[in-house]
């Protein structure tokens, strides 16, 4: 994640699991961090599911090893820098690399990382391991902003259109529809940030739109011309 200047129906148990991995160390995870724990982590704890947060300096590859093994976690999402076969948390300590962790600690989860470049590789990989689907970014998601309180006003569009993954699975969508769903949440805030005359930060979150893909039971992603 980058700072720019300028299958089958489903329905979450409440004994289901949330892992929410945030690295929260710099001004983008920070602000994707506390946009996440007032708008996301609230919302899943009221659809039923228990959320583990692993934040900060406990967003690191032990403590992440640990809690994803455990039986009931159904959902892994998490926000941090990223490149093609790795997912980094704190301080960039990386916490996924391909070939560097168990197979338990993905296997039949749903998967979802606000991170760059992340998806090919390492989202790619999850799938050929056994996660149930990988919802991730091809190349780089920006966000354009020159000061913090012009990150804060981005929040909403940014990583709420994002945060629509995680929200759609705890309401039991099915897999096969969350992409079509975020792509409409997407389109919302491209177009309200156009009415507003953000014309930049309106391209640039486009471009996330159509860098986001679902891996999903066959590993294929889904054709972004379904939508």
């Amino acid at each position: 994640m980058t700072a720019r200047q300028t299958s089958p129906s489903h329905k979450v148990e409440a004994a289901a699991t949330a892992l929410a991995i945030e690295a929260n160390f710099d001004a983008i995870t920070k602000a994707a961090f506390s946009y996440r724990r007032r708008k996301v982590y609230r919302r899943l704890r009221k659809r039923g599911m228990k959320v583990v947060l692993l934040s900060g300096k406990k967003a690191v590859r032990q403590t992440v090893a640990s809690a994803a093994t455990q039986d009931q976690t159904v959902l892994l999402t998490g926000v941090g820098h990223g490149k093609r076969r790795t997912f980094c948390g704190y301080e960039n300590e990386p916490i996924f690399r391909v070939g560097q962790y168990a197979v338990e600690e993905i296997r039949g989860k749903v998967i979802h990382l606000l991170s760059c470049f992340a998806a090919d590789g390492l989202g790619r990989d999850f799938r050929a391991k056994g996660c149930r689907a990988f919802f991730g970014y091809r190349e780089e998601f920006a966000v354009p902003f020159e000061d913090l309180s012009e990150l804060d006003e981005l929040a909403e569009p940014f990583f709420g259109s994002d945060a629509e993954i995680d929200l759609a699975f705890a309401e039991g969508v099915p897999l096969k529809e969350i992409l079509e769903r975020v792509r409409r949440k997407f389109d919302e805030n491209i177009a309200r940030l156009n009415k507003l005359g953000k014309r930049e930060s309106s391209a640039v979150l486009e471009s996330n739109r159509d860098l986001l893909i679902a891996l999903i039971a066959d590993g294929d992603a889904l054709p972004q011309s379904a939508f």
